[in-house]
C-alpha cells in the first residue's frame, strides 16, 4: 500500500484501475484536481493503520456515499460500530 502513496499519479492509476471495485471507479470518475489531491490527502491515514485492503475496500462503500470531513476517522468509527467485525486484526496499532 505505501508505494500507491508515493505520488497522486499512482494513486489515481491505482483508484482507476480494474484492481478496485467498480464504485471506486465511480467515485473517483467525478474527481477535478482539486477532489482527487483532497482525496488522496484523506487516504493516506486508512491505508496507513488498516491491516487488510480488502477491508478498507469494503468500508468505503458505506463511506464514500456520504460527505466526509477525515476519512481515517469515518474508517475507524465504521469498525467500531460495526458488531461483526473485530477492530483488533483490522486496524493496525
Amino acid at each position: 500500500m505505501e508505494k500507491l502513496m508515493k505520488s497522486l499519479d499512482i494513486f489515481k492509476k491505482y483508484m482507476c484501475s480494474s484492481q478496485v471495485p467498480n464504485y471506486v471507479r465511480r467515485y473517483c470518475d467525478n474527481l477535478d484536481e482539486f477532489k482527487w489531491q483532497w482525496f488522496y490527502n484523506q487516504m493516506i491515514e486508512p491505508m496507513e493503520f488498516v491491516a487488510d485492503t480488502d477491508y478498507l475496500f469494503h468500508v468505503l462503500k458505506w463511506i464514500l456515499k456520504y460527505d466526509f470531513d477525515d476519512l481515517g476517522y469515518a474508517v475507524y468509527f465504521q469498525t467500531i460500530l460495526n458488531p461483526e467485525m473485530l477492530p483488533e486484526p483490522l486496524i493496525k496499532d
